[in-house]
């Protein structure tokens, strides 16, 4: 699809959100439709967030704390949309979107999709989202989503993805060892030696954390 035809249905995708702000349905399928249509392509990313799109993705969050589609698409859009900028996760963060992201975390910690384990990475890689996911427990939440998911090595590639962001900053790096986090990265490269993005995460965080630990 090119991106002229792209970047003129955005226009139409947002308009809906905001004609539709109560219905599940519209925000649920707005946010699963900008999120692949912005996928690798900055050019309707930028026509994304352009208009608006991370305002009225959160305030979609907020209307339906408790439609785990709607909280799932609006963490893929923002997936992908912080993937393309670090300048959207700026955004996020200056829009009150950590303790919506956090909070849908913890409402569906039992059934949580991979595009939420995947926008952690990204946020984390940003200092002062990082040091603001951390006033939410960041390091005990991965913690635990990597003893519930132990074997399933997707998730786990995606949560040392985001081990290995975090050990960057040296804020609370010794806090990663005294919680577990790096005992789980250890046994998760232990148990799938053949997952070859899994153990360059897992090479990456112990590399950040011994050189940013002193």
């Amino acid at each position: 699809m090119h991106n002229i035809f792209l970047c003129g249905a955005v226009p139409l995708i947002l308009a809906a959100m905001k004609n539709h702000p109560d219905h599940k349905g519209v925000q649920n399928n707005a946010c699963f439709a900008m999120a692949n249509l912005s996928h690798n392509n900055c050019i309707v990313g930028k026509a994304i967030v352009d208009g608006n799109a991370i305002s009225l993705c959160l305030e979609a969050m907020r209307k339906h704390p408790y439609d785990k589609e709607v909280q799932d698409e609006a963490c893929f859009l923002m997936r992908n949309l912080t993937f393309l900028s670090e300048e959207n996760t700026k955004l996020i963060l200056q829009e009150g979107g950590i303790p919506l992201i956090m909070s849908a975390i913890d409402r569906f910690f039992d059934n949580m999709h991979e595009d939420v384990h995947g926008l952690i990475i990204n946020l984390s890689l940003n200092a002062e989202c990082y040091e603001i996911l951390l006033q939410f427990n960041i390091i005990e939440t991965l913690v635990n989503l990597m003893r519930k998911n132990e074997n399933n090595a997707t998730i786990l590639d995606l949560d040392c993805g985001a081990l290995r962001n975090m050990a960057i900053h040296t804020l609370d790096n010794q806090k990663l060892i005294s919680l577990g986090a790096t005992k789980l990265v250890i046994e998760a490269m232990a148990k799938f030696p053949d997952q070859k993005e899994l153990q360059e995460g897992s090479l990456c965080y112990l590399g950040n954390l011994s050189y940013h630990s002193g």
